[in-house]
């Protein structure tokens, strides 16, 4: 669900299971847009390519999985379990 918090633009992700929700903010991160986002995934993409991650990519309209370059230095959205 595209969102504001704070008067920033993000989505927030619900949980079908149990409600809850956490707000993803855009990071401007390659495109320097305020509607697009890149977060490193905790994954390495292939053990034999480990200098490329997995990443989570947001956009105004769309969330996909991408595959991004470590040194590029993407924003980590931490989570309390």
């Amino acid at each position: 669900i595209k969102s504001h918090r704070n008067n920033v633009a993000g989505y927030e992700v619900v949980s079908k299971i149990n409600g809850n929700s956490i707000f993803i903010p855009f990071t401007d991160t390659f495109d320097y847009s305020e509607s697009f986002g890149v977060y490193w995934a905790s994954t390495i993409r292939y053990t034999s390519w480990p200098e490329h991650v997995c990443t989570l990519c947001i956009r105004e309209n769309e969330v996909y999985n991408g595959l991004s370059d470590r040194f590029h230095g993407m924003y980590i959205r931490p989570v309390l379990l």
